[in-house]
């Protein structure tokens, strides 16, 4: 009996080391991501200062924007790469496809743990706002799918400006999520409105 106690004591351990532990991770990714948003924040008021800004936070030396989410009151920085480390700072931007604003298909990812939690909460027609440093880009929401993490063509390359959101599905499940929630949203508002014109004259053909 007292053999039991122990290995049930041990379990109880390790599982509060855990949660203590994530705890600390989700913690210090948060703080991350929001000296990132301030950074950001600071060349837009002041683009002379952004070497300065970069300096005093320099975990976000790939630092290339900020997304919102009106609806969930959520902004997030957006960086350059999708590799774990990049996404530890925020949403990563993946540089293989266009910059966010351009005719094409910009894709960015994020964890379903971290900065993507809450992305099952947008709808159809919810506006989606990027600032880069070419202005702000707001986009609005047109479909969701979910699919295996294994399906190879769920991105597709696209002639019109959109812009296409990823991360691992179901966003509770525990371990290595075997899915893929993608939203798709189109641009609706540019610097350049050209683009947006653009992108309304190839729809219609």
């Amino acid at each position: 009996m007292r053999g039991w106690t122990l290995i049930l004591s041990a379990i109880f351990a390790v599982s509060l080391g855990v949660v203590f532990y994530s705890a600390y991770q989700i913690g210090s990714g948060e703080i991350e991501i929001q000296r990132g948003i301030e950074v950001w924040d600071q060349t837009q008021r002041d683009p002379e200062s952004f070497s300065k800004a970069k300096a005093a936070a320099p975990v976000n030396t790939h630092l290339v924007g900020k997304i919102i989410f009106p609806t969930i009151d959520k902004q997030f920085p957006i960086v350059r790469g999708i590799t774990d480390e990049d996404l530890k700072e925020g949403v990563g931007y993946d540089p293989a496809t266009p910059a966010p604003g351009s005719n094409g298909n910009s894709v960015l990812a994020g964890h379903r743990d971290g900065v993507f939690r809450k992305l099952g909460q947008l709808r159809n027609g919810d506006e989606i706002v990027v600032e880069t440093s070419e202005g702000t880009f707001r986009y609005q929401m047109v479909s969701h799918i979910i699919v295996s993490q294994h399906e190879e063509h769920a991105v597709k390359p696209s002639q019109d400006a959109i812009l296409t959101l990823i991360t691992c599905y179901p966003f509770s499940y525990i371990g290595n999520a075997p899915n893929r929630y993608i939203i798709t949203a189109k641009l609706i508002q540019s610097p350049d409105r050209s683009l947006v014109q653009e992108a309304s004259r190839i729809a219609l053909k």
